[in-house]
């Protein structure tokens, strides 16, 4: 098992109820999965690790689950994903709130959600203040050069200079998914290289648009 993974808003402390809600569904499943590493214990997870989805399991299941204690292990992982598949059962929806309030010891559960567009329901606001919380807000595309050069930086050891960053932004859109593919497609193609060049961006045949808008920007 790993340390609890740096992640804006959460304390660093192993165990309880985790709410990762948001538009951005890149980071927050990476998210997820970071907080799996770092609860579960690889030699027990046939035991201690159950991935649900809201829409396709119920308030019933869901309680054994979360009842269930770990087995030869320090943590029990539960990854709801979904949650808002869930918000139309009271049940699910006093248990998902009462665990928050008070998890049982060696439970992990994680909840994934994406609160649909105007809700005010007062489910989502529960559960992003007792359990804890972090928003994964969608990228604007001001934000996407930088995330780009982020990415390349900490998950590839390379460096991306602002251009080509600017253009795989512009070619690829605010996805970050698929940015993080073609990311990975360049460092590939620029191999013992440590530096993603604009050139290297068009070598590797991403389509770029005609127009650089990024231009505007800087006049």
């Amino acid at each position: 098992m790993n340390a609890l993974p740096s992640i804006p808003g959460l304390e660093t402390q192993l165990g309880g109820v985790f709410y990762l809600h948001g538009e951005d569904h890149f980071r927050k499943d990476q998210s997820v999965r970071a907080l799996v590493d770092a609860h579960l214990d690889p030699a027990t997870s046939d035991f201690n690790y159950d991935p649900v989805r809201g829409g396709e399991t119920d308030a019933e299941t869901l309680a054994s689950l979360i009842a269930t204690p770990p087995m030869m292990a320090e943590w029990r992982v539960v990854v709801v994903r979904e949650v808002e598949g869930l918000a139309s059962s009271k049940h699910a929806r006093d248990l998902l709130v009462d665990v928050a309030a008070g998890p049982p010891p060696g439970l992990a559960l994680i909840l994934s959600c994406t609160v649909p567009s105007g809700s005010k329901a007062k489910f989502y606001r529960e559960l992003a203040r007792l359990a804890r919380s972090v928003e994964f807000r969608a990228i604007t595309e001001a934000d996407v050069p930088g995330w780009i050069m982020n990415r390349a930086r900490e998950a590839h050891d390379v460096e991306f200079e602002i251009d080509a960053a600017r253009a795989l932004g512009t070619a690829i859109g605010t996805n970050l998914g698929v940015l993080a593919q073609e990311l990975e497609k360049l460092v590939d193609f620029v191999g013992d290289r440590r530096t993603v060049t604009l050139e290297d961006v068009r070598a590797a045949g991403t389509r770029l648009p005609s127009q650089d808008r990024w231009r505007w920007f800087d006049l």
